[in-house]
């Protein structure tokens, strides 16, 4: 994924001259090239991040269209009161880029687990929120990002994350993806996780149900119309998510669920609240939280009974 959005950024920024890059002391072996080439366009601001977002902010003001990349905790969680003030109530068109989505820092233990962010950030105005699978949606994302004209803030596992599309979809920002359509059970995914979601399908359709997934790409704003026109005769709606459920994308399926009067059981795979102290792979993290293929295949067949 990261690498994908250091292609398309630069794609956008030999375009425009209006575009700049802002990084807290970040990017060493994944900026060089940018930096050489564009280096007026490109600012390393230190550690110092949340000077960082108020910089952004400014230049924004001027005409500038910023992008500000970090890693998670430090773009998002660290200028938490900036991103609030200066951007999101301002409604500037400063476009923050978070690397590392959930258990991607797994072995940097719970000061790089980003596990609260897009939870945080559906709170603040205007902002769009983008939760890319792969490096394919990165691109298509990224190609329309510009049209947002308010903030945006875009969360991106590491690298190499496995392409889950056969080929580059038509993907729209705020309209959520299905990959496939199934009487049974339905399956709402964000993130790279949406790889479990797609093998976990395929083992259920093997033993006799068939599965609807949505790729839900944009967490805010939420495509409430693709979720209810997918509850149709479902008998169970699952969710995917590398975030906590409690604030995540299962708080925004059950409350358009409820909202609308509508009864049917849905089971969340996420994070929980409680904090493990300690660290390991990514799927060692996730399998501490329940989210492994073996025990969501068998929680969902047992909930099919």
């Amino acid at each position: 994924m990261r690498t994908a959005f250091v292609n398309e950024l630069e794609n956008i920024m030999d375009k425009d001259e209006n575009t700049f890059l802002l990084t807290g002391d970040l990017g060493f072996s994944v900026f060089e090239r940018l930096r050489e080439r564009w280096s007026k366009q490109y600012i390393n601001m230190g550690v110092a991040e949340q000077n960082m977002i108020g910089v952004a902010a400014g230049m924004a003001l001027t005409g500038k269209q910023v992008f500000v990349y970090s890693i998670i905790p430090f773009v998002v969680y660290r200028p938490f009161e900036q991103i609030r003030n200066d951007v999101c109530y301002q409604n500037l068109p400063v476009r923050l880029v978070g690397v590392g989505a959930g258990f991607s820092y797994s072995d940097a233990g719970f000061t790089h687990h980003a596990i609260e962010d897009y939870g945080i950030l559906r709170s603040f105005p205007n902002l769009t929120i983008l939760s890319p699978a792969d490096s394919l949606e990165v691109t298509a994302q990224m190609k329309q990002i510009n049209s947002l004209g308010g903030p945006s803030y875009m969360r991106l596992g590491r690298n190499g994350e496995p392409i889950l599309h056969d080929k580059q979809k038509f993907l729209k920002i705020g309209k959520a993806l299905e990959l496939t359509r199934g009487d049974d059970i339905l399956f709402v995914a964000t993130g790279s996780i949406l790889g479990k979601a797609i093998t976990i399908g395929k083992l259920l359709e093997s033993v006799g149900y068939t599965v609807t997934i949505l790729d839900y790409h944009t967490i805010k704003p939420f495509d409430d119309e693709s979720l209810l026109k997918s509850l149709d005769g479902k008998r169970l709606v699952v969710t995917f998510e590398e975030h906590l459920v409690t604030t995540g994308l299962y708080s925004l399926v059950a409350q358009t669920i409820l909202s609308n009067d509508l009864s049917i059981r849905i089971i969340p795979f996420g994070i929980g609240e409680s904090a493990i102290h300690y660290s390991g792979t990514r799927e060692y993290m996730l399998t501490q939280y329940g989210v492994s293929d073996q025990l969501i295949y068998e929680k969902i067949k047992k909930a099919l009974g």
